[in-house]
C-alpha cells in the first residue's frame, strides 16, 4: 500500500507495509528506486549541499560503480577490487592499490616521515657483508627525468639489483603502463653503514701499523 501527499512544499511518497518498492521514472526509465535496503539511482547525482543518510553519517555503506567528486575533472574512481584512482584537472595524480601501495605523480611534502624499524617485527636479521665492495659498485649520478626533463640526482635501480636486490621493487605506473624498479633509498642506509664501520676498521689497522 502507498500514500501520495503534497502541501505548499513537500511531496511525501509513504510505502506500508513489507517489500514495498518506491519507483521515480522518467520516460519510462527508472532512475531512483528505495527499498528498506537503501536506494538505488541510475545516472549521475549532482549535490549543491550536505548528504544526510544512513550511510554517510551513520552506519550504512554507499556503494557506487561510477565516479565520486566535483566534476568530470576532479573525482575519485575505483577500478574493481584492484586500486582508487584520484583524478584532479582530468590528470590521473594519486592511486591507492590494493596491495597497500600509494603512488603519486609528484613530490610526496610532509612536515616528517617514519618506516617501521622495530626489531619485534623483523626475523632473520643479519649484517649486510662485504658493504664496501657492494657500495663501491654503485654509481652517484645525475640525470633529468624522461616526464618533463626536472634534473635529480641518485642511483641507478639496475645496479642496486645486482648488489641489493632487497632494495629495489618492480612497480606499475598510475595508469598501469609498463613496469619500472623503484629503489628503497632508506634500505641503502644499511650499506652505509657497513661501509663506514668496514672504512673504520682499515684505518685503525693502519694506525695500529704506523704506531
Amino acid at each position: 500500500m502507498s500514500r501520495l501527499k503534497s502541501d505548499t512544499e513537500h511531496l511525501y511518497i509513504t510505502t506500508i507495509g513489507d517489500g514495498y518498492d518506491c519507483f521515480l521514472q522518467s520516460n519510462n526509465t527508472t532512475i531512483l528506486r528505495t527499498s528498506n535496503a537503501g536506494i538505488n539511482v541510475t545516472g549521475h547525482v549532482t549535490l549543491s549541499g550536505n548528504v544526510s543518510t544512513v550511510g554517510v553519517n551513520g552506519t550504512g555503506p554507499i556503494y557506487t560503480s561510477g565516479n565520486i567528486g566535483k566534476d568530470s575533472g576532479d573525482y575519485f574512481t575505483f577500478t574493481t577490487d584492484t586500486k582508487l584512482d584520484l583524478y584532479l584537472n582530468g590528470s590521473n595524480e594519486f592511486m591507492f592499490g590494493a596491495n597497500g601501495d600509494f603512488h603519486a605523480d609528484g613530490d610526496l611534502v610532509a612536515f616528517s616521515t617514519t618506516i617501521s624499524s622495530d626489531e619485534r617485527i623483523k626475523h632473520n636479521i643479519r649484517i649486510v657483508d662485504d658493504a664496501l665492495e657492494k657500495t663501491s659498485q654503485l654509481r652517484g649520478v645525475q640525470f633529468d627525468w624522461n616526464k618533463d626533463n626536472t634534473p635529480s640526482a641518485g642511483v641507478i635501480a639496475q645496479d642496486v639489483a645486482k648488489v641489493l636486490p632487497e632494495a629495489v621493487k618492480s612497480v606499475k605506473g598510475l595508469s598501469d603502463e609498463q613496469e619500472f624498479l623503484t629503489v628503497n633509498y632508506d634500505a641503502l642506509t644499511s650499506l652505509l653503514i657497513e661501509s663506514i664501520k668496514e672504512l673504520k676498521g682499515r684505518i685503525e689497522e693502519l694506525e695500529n701499523k704506523v704506531g
